[in-house]
């Protein structure tokens, strides 16, 4: 789960992230290993994992975000992610309810809710941007996976082939892609823009088809048009270098953990009725 607050938007990233040479390095089918990978997150019974990543943007230093991610079908799941600039944001879903919590604030909010994960993420989202004004967007993350379409990840699409690596002892695939427009454009918004160095780079466990480390950069050229102001051409973005870890599959989760208990001392936003 990544939180993009609006002043984001208005950020300037730098562009020396490379990754190096795309040529394919062996034979090998990268976009159906990143479909197989998939995949395999759809079929998750039960999972859970803790990630960490490096969020790079220009004019603002580096900051951590850490995520804590548990799963049990249909659509039980608790997030929680952490970072200096967002605070504590912690969604909930136990099939029947869904309770969003922002920490900075130290307010939440429960509304009942009784949908497929794929709906029900997008009950959270919707919640989160009306309680906390805060857009949340799924970038490589586990839940993005799990919701991906037929036609496979929304962050990227024609991926190419760079060899094996070792990653925490074990091999795993190494395959990157052009970010997709599509994509990029849902994020840029209702503006003009030209991508720029915008690529994602995943390594995928070859035994357990697991996402272990994504790499995506985001960048592109706009204009920012201002009263009495000459048209400036700015580049705007994010890096990010996220590692996954302690991942484990349909292992049992206690039911407790989808179920949201208030923090001391925090204030419960109802629903305007109107």
């Amino acid at each position: 789960m990544r939180t993009t607050p609006k002043q984001l938007i208005s950020l300037c990233l730098f562009t020396g992230f490379l990754f190096g040479s795309l040529h394919q390095v062996q034979a090998q089918d990268a976009n159906a290993i990143v479909k197989k990978m998939v995949l395999t997150y759809k079929a998750f019974n039960t999972y859970s994992e803790t990630s960490e990543a490096k969020i790079a943007l220009l004019g603002a230093p580096s900051q951590i975000q850490t995520t804590s991610f548990k799963f049990q079908k249909p659509s039980k799941f608790c997030v929680q992610t952490s970072d200096p600039q967002s605070g504590t944001l912690a969604i909930y879903s136990d099939s029947t309810q869904v309770s969003v919590y922002g920490g900075r604030q130290n307010i939440f909010t429960k509304r009942d809710y009784a949908g497929n994960f794929v709906s029900t993420v997008r009950a959270y989202e919707k919640v989160a941007k009306e309680m906390l004004d805060m857009n949340i967007t799924q970038i490589l993350s586990p839940i993005s996976l799990m919701t991906a379409g037929e036609n496979g990840l929304r962050e990227a699409r024609n991926f190419r082939y760079l060899g094996t690596k070792s990653v925490n002892g074990r091999p795993a695939h190494v395959v990157a892609s052009l970010v997709d427009l599509t994509w990029l454009t849902t994020i840029v918004g209702k503006q003009d823009f030209l991508p720029e160095n915008s690529q994602v780079k995943l390594w995928i466990d070859k035994q357990s088809n697991l996402m272990v480390h994504a790499v995506i950069q985001f960048v592109w050229r706009a204009k920012i048009q201002r009263p009495g102001v000459k048209d400036k051409t700015v580049l705007q973005g994010m890096v990010m270098d996220e590692v996954h870890r302690n991942q484990f599959v349909d292992k049992p989760i206690e039911a407790d953990v989808f179920r949201f208990a208030p923090p001391a001392g925090s204030k419960q936003i109802f629903p305007e009725t109107r």
